[in-house]
């Protein structure tokens, strides 16, 4: 609508599942598929025109195990994920250091450890998305860099 707006922020509770999560009719298996298609939605109605000026990134603040529990679910875990939608993005893959599913690659045997900061990923987008190109802005105390999620 051309109002100026530059970035949004929409929130979906409901992610915090420790009891039948469900691989199709759990509570998890029932978020995830409305995130997809709220998604696949979005992407549908700002349609070809407005699908270059746009990227859009989720993200959780905090991940799930690997290992289930005793009531069918997951408990909170380190790693996390993020996806990232746009005509910008290296996209097509997974970015960042993901080890085999064994136990000797989980933290207590149960977790995905973080390899990843997730300031690495936040700056990358803002600097080729939004211009910002100096990091101490967004992350004053951060000096990473960033993983290639984005187009050069």
């Amino acid at each position: 609508m051309n109002v100026g707006l530059e970035i949004a922020f929409a929130e979906h509770g409901g992610w915090d599942t420790h009891i039948r999560q469900g691989t199709l009719d759990g509570t998890f298996a029932r978020s995830a598929a409305d995130l997809s298609e709220s998604i696949t939605a979005f992407w549908t109605d700002i349609g070809e025109a407005l699908q270059d000026e746009v990227t859009l990134m989720t993200m959780t603040e905090f991940g799930r195990t690997v290992k289930q529990n005793g009531t069918g679910g997951t408990d909170h875990g380190r790693a996390s994920c993020n996806f990232i939608i746009g005509n910008d993005v290296v996209g097509g893959k997974v970015h960042g250091i993901v080890k085999p599913l064994a136990i000797e690659n989980l933290e207590d045997g149960r977790d995905q450890p973080v390899t990843t900061d997730f300031r690495a990923v936040f700056s990358e987008v803002a600097n080729k998305h939004l211009r910002i190109n100096d990091n101490k802005i967004l992350f004053p105390d951060w000096s990473g860099s960033t993983i290639g999620v984005m187009k050069s």
